[in-house]
């Protein structure tokens, strides 16, 4: 509001109070009889007809000085936006300013130069030019991406190329390439580096820690690299101890990064082949009575240490051991309400299905996840059930392991090692012709080779057709 304005108003509200002033007197003077009682149970304080224009004209007044207040703050927002952008324009055209006094002054100064500077300038303008055109022939000959990189990284740093603002410049006069003058030249790999990753790579190789899938479409490509899946035996924190366990040192998060991408966790959907379901069933009930506080830990391994004395005694693992044979792990019943225990365990269910194409119904058995529940000690007794089946069936891994590893490290130049796994992978009829997944190791050919094998049904085998295609597969690949 302007002062004009604010002296208009005051001057209103002068007049109107004055009136009101002359409205009082004059009401004072006049006798009039008193008032009857109101009857209106409404509104019986009626306010007079003066104090309700006043109290209006209170009201207008302050929603009057609240809009103005709010216009005063959009004002004051805005005008400080504009103040800021007017600064940094301030500091731009400053910037600009003291560029072209600096180069005004350089070339003032290089003017001055004698006879002997100029002669000097022209020997070093035609040493920069032979010697660009060196640098220029060597990089657009240089037969590997590798020596392009080195002779980018000898001429130019990033950091001096970027604070000077030449990345442009080189990149159009030496005819560079943009990513070889910003990534930094590469370093010579550590030894030590190099075989942690390799030992890494070979234990999660190792068939106790990993088991090689049987599918043919149980692959996976990174890079173009294209390799088998291999499926973890067990989880990876019990893995790291067990390389600890091994005379080796390595964090756990690094153990977990150089895992190779082919070696993943085991899913559901990969059961039908490759998971074991006498080792999952005993993790499930673990894992449920660890939830519950009945064990302390759920991990197999280290029940398996605690009630057997050797691991690599046979009669202790397969429970014939007269001083370990009777031992069971211990278990917690101080939390023990009578609540059911709630678990899952994989079971074999056999099921009439109808087959779509000629509605006849035949039997199939299935292999699903089922969800079980019983009170602590049904838990306990199952535990302790499979717990001979678990240290028998670590003990055959830990052996054939060791053995296949024996084998095949001390395969001379005659002998071979074959490989087959007899999962039924691939039927093309049930009657006809089943695919196998066939692993080839020989000394004089420095890997492992995989190959397909087919086997014939007893149904089929007096027609020698399947006989003739498998020994026809099996010359071929070899």
């Amino acid at each position: 509001m302007t002062p004009r304005e604010k002296r208009q108003v005051r001057k209103r509200w002068r007049q109107n109070s004055r009136e009101y002033r002359e409205r009082k007197k004059t009401s004072a003077h006049i006798l009039t009889p008193p008032t009857s009682p109101n009857t209106n149970a409404e509104n019986p304080n009626p306010i007079p007809e003066d104090n309700r224009r006043f109290l209006s004209m209170r009201r207008s007044l302050a929603r009057k000085r609240k809009n103005q207040k709010a216009k005063c703050y959009r004002q004051n927002s805005k005008l400080v936006i504009k103040l800021k952008c007017q600064q940094r324009l301030t500091e731009r055209y400053k910037k600009r300013y003291n560029r072209l006094k600096r180069k005004v002054n350089d070339l003032n100064n290089d003017g001055n130069h004698d006879q002997d500077t100029n002669q000097l300038s022209g020997k070093a303008y035609f040493l920069y030019k032979s010697m660009i055109n060196n640098i220029r022939r060597r990089y657009t000959t240089a037969k590997s991406n590798k020596e392009r990189r080195f002779i980018a990284s000898l001429v130019a740093r990033k950091r001096i190329l970027k604070q000077y603002g030449l990345i442009t410049f080189v990149k159009s006069t030496l005819f560079m390439s943009r990513k070889h003058l910003q990534k930094k030249p590469l370093r010579k790999p550590n030894v030590k580096s190099l075989q942690m990753k390799s030992d890494v790579k070979s234990f999660y190789e190792r068939d106790d820690v990993s088991q090689l899938t049987a599918d043919k479409k149980s692959t996976i490509t990174r890079n173009r690299d294209k390799r088998q899946i291999r499926l973890l035996n067990d989880d990876l924190k019990n893995l790291h101890l067990k390389y600890l366990s091994e005379k080796n040192t390595i964090s756990y998060t690094l153990f977990c990064q150089l895992r190779p991408f082919w070696v993943i966790k085991p899913r559901e959907k990969d059961r039908k082949t490759c998971l074991c379901r006498i080792h999952d069933n005993i993790c499930l009930k673990l894992h449920a009575a660890h939830t519950v506080g009945m064990v302390r830990t759920k991990d197999v391994n280290t029940l398996v240490t605690e009630i057997v004395c050797d691991e690599t005694n046979k009669s202790c693992m397969y429970r014939e051991c007269t001083q370990c044979k009777d031992k069971v792990p211990t278990f917690d019943y101080t939390n023990d309400n009578g609540e059911q225990v709630k678990w899952f365990e994989w079971k074999t269910r056999r099921e009439e299905i109808v087959d779509k194409g000629n509605d006849r119904s035949r039997t199939v058995t299935k292999t699903v996840k089922d969800q079980d529940q019983g009170t602590r000690e049904v838990l306990a007794s199952e535990i302790n059930a499979e717990m001979q089946q678990a240290c028998r069936h670590k003990f055959n891994i830990r052996n054939q392991y060791t053995t296949l590893k024996y084998l095949r490290s001390n395969l001379t130049h005659e002998e071979i090692m074959v490989h087959i796994d007899f999962s039924l992978e691939d039927m093309w009829s049930l009657t006809m012709m089943v695919c196998h997944t066939l692993v080839l190791c020989k000394l004089s050919l420095k890997m492992i080779l995989k190959y397909r094998l087919c086997t014939e049904s007893a149904e089929n085998a007096s027609s020698g057709r399947g006989r003739k295609m498998c020994c026809g597969i099996a010359r071929t690949k070899l």
